[in-house]
């Protein structure tokens, strides 16, 4: 008599949850295995071949990643996913506003005016703006809308799509244009000859 034993194939299933640079990979199947793409990109994109982590993905690019089991009937499976896309934003012309009633070169920009002109009217974007790269970067320490701002200077522009969470950066020059300047004039002087108490002046 002969006991035969059948194993089970193993499960190689997995899902790839799209970033804005590449993919998290979940397992469902069994655990353990060893990731890697069907077809070796060419473009810099990295995979961890433990985890599935896809890294350094151009935005909007495909790519089928392989999960092989190493379980004792081993298999796997494929699946196909694409890199979210960086949301597509336009450089603001400057913000250029009059000094107010303090010459001073300082004046209050309400920034937002400029939000719809930098996502070309695209309501799934959130913009905000900073005071340089990193903090538009990391999406820290955003400005006010109504910006007290001085003479001229750059805001980094910061613009999130709420679905993927995928961020684009660009500059908005803010301007000042300090009023000119008055200065009180000399009296103007007219000798009346027929003391009518009436003049021309010039």
């Amino acid at each position: 008599e002969v006991n035969l034993i059948v194993l089970t194939i193993d499960d190689p299933s997995f899902v790839m949850t799209p970033t804005c640079d590449g993919a998290t990979a979940n397992v469902t199947g069994l655990v353990g295995g060893t990731f890697s793409f069907t077809i070796p990109p060419t473009d810099g994109a990295q995979i961890d071949s433990n985890t599935g982590l896809v890294s350094d993905a151009p935005s909007g690019n495909t790519y089928t990643v392989r999960y092989d089991t190493n379980g004792s009937c081993a298999n796997y499976s494929e699946v196909t996913f694409t890199v979210y896309n960086q949301p597509v934003i336009y450089s603001p012309s400057p913000l250029d506003i009059c000094d107010d009633n303090t010459p001073d070169g300082i004046a209050d920009f309400d920034l937002s005016v400029k939000n719809s002109e930098i996502t070309g009217g695209n309501s799934n974007l959130l913009v905000t703006y900073h005071i340089d790269e990193i903090s538009a970067t990391l999406g820290n320490g955003p400005f006010s809308f109504l910006y007290n701002g001085q003479h001229e200077q750059i805001a980094i522009v910061r613009a999130v799509d709420t679905t993927t969470g995928c961020a684009s950066t660009t500059t908005l020059q803010l301007i000042v244009n300090q009023a000119p300047a008055a200065v009180n004039p000399l009296p103007l002087i007219y000798c009346d000859p027929d003391n009518d108490g009436f003049g021309t002046f010039y």
